[in-house]
């Protein structure tokens, strides 16, 4: 019976940190349905849904019907923060739909 022996080597540290230096944390101010500013430190490999949930967190925003936007451009839950190319500095819009936001539903 053979045992299958994965490992990387110890001499090549640069293997085993590859991947990790696309972790990077980004400094990010979000406008707030009610127009505030906040500024939050996330990782930019970080999901929309994870964003929008920290946000109901720390901030109370509600989770169901808040919805993100970077330049101009919806943002999607599945989708990193990388993936609509948000770095450090940028600025993204907080907006809540529908019945949470006391509007009629």
């Amino acid at each position: 019976k053979k045992e299958m022996q994965l490992g990387i080597p110890a001499d090549h540290p640069s293997i085993r940190e590859q991947g990790r230096e696309e972790i990077t944390s980004i400094t990010i101010k979000v406008t707030m349905p009610d127009l505030s500013s906040q500024t939050i430190t996330i990782d930019q490999g970080q999901t929309v849904e994870y964003l929008r949930a920290y946000l109901h967190e720390h901030f109370g925003v509600p989770f169901v019907g808040s919805e993100l936007s970077f330049n101009d451009k919806a943002m999607f839950d599945p989708m990193s923060l990388v993936d609509f190319g948000v770095e450090s500095g940028g600025t993204l819009i907080c907006k809540v739909q529908g019945a949470a936001a006391g509007g009629e539903m």
